[in-house]
């Protein structure tokens, strides 16, 4: 019998159903994922809607601490909160929304349900006949924060009633529950997503691998090595760029060539301008006094044309009465769209050259 047909008798008995096998794994483990991806995804939206929750209580505090330093009264700083909180928007859509309530169970904004507004609602049922308002208050006084599921209008269309999950969080001080909710279909049709982005990846990994075994052992050692070598550099890079980051003093937004507001660092000098969840995902000229608005978006536009850094100063006060701060920004505009603009006070600087 000629060698290359025992060769060839060997390849297919042994080495080919181990190839395939190998290569068979990922594509196996990926449609196992793929099941477990509908609790991935409703642990993933669980965790999104408590950062959410966060930043619209952070909103709160703010207010309160303005108002703890005398700088407005208790009742201005609570109509700020509630209506930078009917503002807040978010999402794929920008339909997803804010909701606040107090202990007692009076609705204090709602931007799709004005009518519930200033009415004590704790018997409200949703169409299941649960009291859900009722069980936000229990969960939120109890624990701090937590979550609750209902049924609740889709959006702006009381005709349609759709599944939801809520998260809660308390505000002691002014006896007050934010909350925000996702809709179950919207992360059911995520967890199909996720499903199908997971089982592509497994394919994938399937013609990959199906490729990458015929090639040596060594080789993909190599190969594993120096990935994991540039993981470690670019991780260090990160964590060094995030450390320079919050070490500097002075205040930084992301902002879109629209001038929206994407990200939001907080000055540590200095008494920022503004109220940050006014700002916050909402465009500058929309929130800012017109003529600080008028040089940020002037000087902006200046940077994405020039490519070069750009300098504006104006300037501002927190309060009525108070001394009015000099504030310089330096825009530097990046090709992704978005600008870095750093913000810092230079009054003292200013008033040492005159």
């Amino acid at each position: 019998m000629d060698d290359k047909y025992v060769q060839y008798g060997i390849l297919r008995r042994f080495f080919a159903p181990a190839l395939i096998a190998v290569a068979c794994l990922p594509l196996v483990l990926a449609l196992i994922l793929a099941r477990s991806s509908r609790d991935t995804a409703f642990r993933n939206r669980e965790t999104m809607l408590r950062s959410l929750v966060d930043t619209a209580w952070n909103v709160i505090d703010y207010q309160a601490a303005l108002a703890g330093k005398g700088l407005v009264s208790e009742k201005e700083a609570k109509r700020r909160a509630l209506e930078n909180i009917r503002r807040m928007r978010y999402g794929r859509d920008g339909r997803s929304y804010f909701w606040v309530v107090d202990k007692n169970g009076v609705v204090l904004a709602h931007p799709y349900r004005p009518d519930l507004e200033g009415k004590e609602s704790l018997g409200l049922t949703d169409a299941g006949g649960k009291e859900f308002l009722l069980d936000f208050v229990k969960v939120a006084t109890q624990k701090g924060s937590g979550f609750v599921r209902y049924k609740w209008q889709w959006n702006d269309d009381p005709n349609r009633l759709e599944r939801k999950i809520a998260s809660v969080k308390f505000f002691p001080s002014w006896g007050w529950i934010v909350g925000t909710g996702a809709y179950v279909n919207d992360i059911e049709d995520d967890a199909r997503s996720l499903s199908w982005k997971i089982i592509a990846l497994g394919g994938g990994a399937f013609l990959f691998l199906l490729g990458l075994a015929l090639r040596s052992l060594k080789q993909y050692r190599r190969l594993e090595r120096e990935r994991c070598v540039d993981y470690e550099k670019l991780s260090k890079a990160e964590t060094k760029v995030r450390e320079l980051l919050d070490s500097i003093p002075d205040m930084i937004l992301r902002i879109e060539r629209d001038g929206r507001v994407v990200d939001y660092k907080e000055p540590l000098n200095f008494e920022p301008f503004f109220d940050p969840g006014e700002v916050l995902h909402n465009k500058i000229a929309d929130v800012w006094p017109e003529d600080i608005a008028d040089k940020t978006m002037t000087t902006l536009g200046r940077a994405f044309e020039s490519g070069k850094a750009e300098t504006v100063t104006f300037q501002s006060s927190l309060g009525a009465g108070e001394e009015r701060m000099t504030v310089e920004a330096i825009f530097v505009a990046s090709e992704n769209g978005e600008a870095l603009a750093v913000f810092r006070d230079v009054s003292s600087r200013r008033r040492g050259q005159s």
